[in-house]
């Protein structure tokens, strides 16, 4: 008994001297992972490798309610792999800038990383890309919408062609029909969208989707999915994006209902 004592008692003369030149290190050491660990949960991290970036900068922006601000930037690797990060405290939405102009919108929370691999012809409904479950989503909608974005500028083309012609008129009531048709189908896909995801951030960025410049979805013809989004509230009841989202609402129905003469 008295040798285990002995055994688990310090030397004498060295007793917190030594203590602390070997437990001080140590502490120092899980505050700093401790710290960095807390970083990494307050922001997100998109990393990615594109070889046809190497050496080129790309952009990270944040999409507030009413503005677009800029926030980093980094130059790709000699393979083309890239590291950004970012310190936000809430889900929000942002913007990946490439090179040659072309982006995609990110749905990103906190703790969240999300990782880009491909080559820029796939770019980006084919790119492999894994990580934040709202940002897929969001790519996935997208893709789906091309499709009827494409038939909207090819209306346009087609009208920019023949004005200044005989058959001008009648192409362009040609062209609202199968604008309407168009627009119709649309629609669907976003209410479906919303539908399903009610709980999403990205349902907010689905409900603003414009065809032609003006949103599809409105708020004359469509204010019940406007309100089904303020349930957003319940889980992000600090989230500029809901509380703008609410606002919009507010104003609508005081303009509608208590107009000013």
């Amino acid at each position: 008994m008295k040798h285990q004592t002995a055994a688990l008692n310090p030397t004498p003369g060295k007793t917190l001297k030594s203590h602390l030149r070997f437990t001080l290190p140590l502490i120092l050491s899980v505050l700093v992972i401790s710290s960095c660990k807390n970083k990494q949960k307050e922001g997100f991290t998109v990393t990615g490798k594109i070889p046809e970036i190497a050496g080129k900068m790309i952009l990270l922006k944040e999409l507030d309610p009413k503005e677009t601000i800029r926030l980093d930037s980094v130059k790709a690797g000699s393979s083309g792999e890239f590291t950004l990060q970012e310190k936000t405290g809430e889900a929000g939405f942002y913007l990946l800038q490439f090179p040659d102009h072309r982006d995609i919108v990110l749905c990103m929370e906190k703790g969240e990383s999300l990782e880009f691999e491909g080559i820029m012809r796939d770019f980006p409904a084919n790119m492999n890309m894994t990580g934040s479950p709202e940002t897929i989503l969001l790519r996935t909608f997208y893709a789906q919408s091309l499709n009827n974005k494409k038939k909207v500028d090819a209306l346009k083309e087609s009208l920019r062609a023949a004005e200044g012609t005989p058959g001008f008129y009648k192409l362009s009531q040609s062209a609202d029909s199968a604008y309407r048709k168009i627009a119709e189908t649309q629609k669907a896909l976003e209410k479906e969208f919303i539908d399903k995801h009610t709980e999403s951030l990205a349902c907010l960025l689905v409900l603003n989707f414009a065809l032609s410049g003006a949103p599809v979805l409105t708020m004359d013809e469509d204010l019940d999915y406007y309100k089904k989004l303020t349930a957003l509230s319940a889980r992000y009841p600090t989230n500029k994006h809901v509380i703008f989202h609410q606002k919009r609402i507010t104003v609508f129905l005081d303009k509608k209902f208590n107009p000013k003469f």
